[in-house]
């Protein structure tokens, strides 16, 4: 019957010296009888440590009942078990025994113990998730004060994340997330910590061994990690990350870190991402300003604040009207707002590409308008973002924004920056052939600042390419410039593509650039940007 059970079973006596064991304790453990017989209870089951050495003198390991307490189990080759203990005690022949019950629970332990991870991390990355991160933040934070002690927090944000998303979909953005946290975690010591709070962000928690400068050192190993693209399925996916710092000075909960940490991680995406940011008061007052012109340039789309000044185009010959580019601008309550002011703004949350659509309609009603009255019958220019060339259908939008306003292609150009005329991706290249197909011109705009390669720019669908001003404002005098504006031109002639020399102030500017070879032109020495109203007048004056 002692056999028969189906627990395993362990007599021992009041040194811890097994005496007898059952079928099932001996397959439990994985010993013989010869083996286990005679050794103490320690060799399998973890005692407290009062317990665990045998005492020669007459002393009972046990005192007490014990039923249902857990405890480690050691099987034979050192592979662990968990035990539920149950001990009994009775005589024989004079003799003082134990009974000790060993039920497995290892699978059921193992299986809660998943259940709670699960509810404690995050099942893609293993991640602590924002939870478990705020617990073990708030618990570190208690040590911290008691022993006088510095941390810091690490809000990680990826940049770029969203556009490997949406061009590749979310299965290789999750293998993603996976490779960027398992880089990450190689870069941390050991006693730090690394949180996904969900999305592509990251959070750390960092001891500092009273160094306020450590944290900054970290975060500057995390920005270097993500350096080299990931290659997941053969595809080389980059993104980059945007971190923010802040450090325990105070009485800061949890929550307060995490928020001041948030709030520098958003001032490094405003300074242009790929870098690092420590929490301030300065920097605060910054983050809510850049907060209330965000809740105003929502505002300023939604109530048709936005509007368009042109500035004329001309022929470096004949120093006619060639063109008009297009240009935003937001009439605010208090100035004229430069796109330079809003656009990264725009751009960083995701307002961009409705800004441009809407760019793209009124710049072809107001062409339009003008045609309607007999002015300057040539092509107006409108700056497109990434964003809204990756959007699938958007050859389509364009060709029914011309229709809409009765006007043929070869009224409108679209200007991108070299990195997006290069773009690789699908929807970009189907839009830039679709659109070069109906007869709609693409320029290339602020070439020589990029870092588009020959290659690609040769097989690019682009009638124009814009030298960017930070060349021609070093005319005629700068020897260098004059030698890389001489090249952009010949290389545009090679690659049968007219030049527009952009930011042309001055006669002397001009002159030079007519001698280099450069086809068109625009600055404020011909004309400045103006509103449709005076643009008009301005072509009926020149007649």
């Amino acid at each position: 019957m002692f056999d028969a059970l189906q627990d395993g079973v362990l007599v021992t006596d009041e040194q811890g010296t097994i005496r007898m064991a059952n079928n099932a304790a001996l397959e439990l453990f994985r010993y013989t009888a010869g083996q286990l017989l005679g050794q103490h209870i320690s060799l399998v089951i973890s005692l407290p440590a009062a317990l665990s050495d045998p005492d020669p003198q007459p002393q009972s390991w046990y005192t007490g009942g014990i039923t249902g307490r857990e405890l480690a189990g050691w099987r034979r080759g050192s592979e662990c078990l968990t035990l539920r203990l149950s001990v009994g005690e009775f005589m024989w022949r004079g003799q003082r025994l134990f009974v000790n019950s060993c039920h497995d629970i290892t699978e059921q332990r193992r299986y809660t113990e998943h259940i709670a991870f699960l509810a404690s991390h995050d099942s893609l990355t293993g991640c602590p998730n924002r939870e478990q991160f705020l617990q073990t933040l708030t618990q570190a934070l208690q040590e911290c004060r008691s022993r006088g002690h510095s941390l810091a927090v690490l809000y990680i944000d990826l940049d770029g994340f969203k556009a490997v998303n949406d061009k590749h979909g979310h299965r290789l953005g999750d293998l993603l997330l996976k490779r960027v946290a398992e880089r990450l975690r190689r870069r941390l010591r050991d006693h730090d910590l690394l949180g996904r709070l969900g999305g592509d962000e990251f959070v750390v928690l960092a001891h500092l061994d009273n160094d306020p400068e450590l944290a900054q050192r970290v975060a500057a190993r995390l920005v270097a990690s993500l350096q080299q693209p990931f290659s997941v399925e053969g595809l080389a996916l980059q993104v980059t990350a945007s971190i923010g710092i802040s450090l325990l000075n105070g009485q800061q909960e949890a929550d307060d870190l995490l928020d001041e940490a948030d709030i520098a991680m958003y001032q490094a995406k405003l300074d242009g991402g790929d870098r690092v940011r420590v929490f301030s008061m300065a920097l605060l007052e910054r983050t809510e300003k850049a907060h209330r012109q965000l809740t105003a340039l929502r505002r300023a789309i939604a109530q048709r604040q936005l509007e368009l000044h042109y500035q004329p185009q001309f022929d470096m010959r004949s120093l006619r009207p060639s063109g008009l580019e297009a240009m935003l601008r937001w009439r605010s309550e208090q100035r004229l707002v430069m796109p330079e002011e809003f656009m990264p703004m725009a751009q960083a949350h995701g307002l961009a590409a409705d800004i441009e659509r809407w760019a793209l309609q009124q710049a072809c009603r107001d062409k339009a308008q003008l045609l309607a009255a007999g002015l300057l019958d040539a092509r107006v220019t409108v700056r497109i973002g990434t964003a809204l060339l990756r959007t699938p259908g958007f050859a389509q939008l364009v060709q029914q924004v011309l229709q809409e306003n009765g006007l043929a292609p070869r009224h409108l150009e679209l200007e991108v920056i070299e990195e997006t005329a290069v773009d690789p991706s699908t929807p970009v290249r189907q839009n830039l052939l679709a659109l070069a197909e109906t007869g709609v011109s693409l320029g290339v705009g602020g070439f020589g600042t990029g870092h588009a390669s020959l290659a690609r720019l040769k097989g690019l669908p682009a009638s124009t390419l814009k030298i960017d001003r930070l060349f021609t404002a070093g005319l005629p005098d700068n020897i260098g410039d004059r030698a890389l504006t001489r090249a952009v031109v010949e290389m545009a002639a090679v690659l049968g593509m007219r030049t527009l020399a952009d930011g042309v102030e001055t006669v002397a500017q001009m002159a030079c650039l007519q001698g280099l070879g450069c086809v068109l032109g625009q600055g404020c020495w011909y004309a400045t940007p103006m509103p449709l109203p005076e643009l008009g007048q301005w072509l009926e004056d020149l007649g």
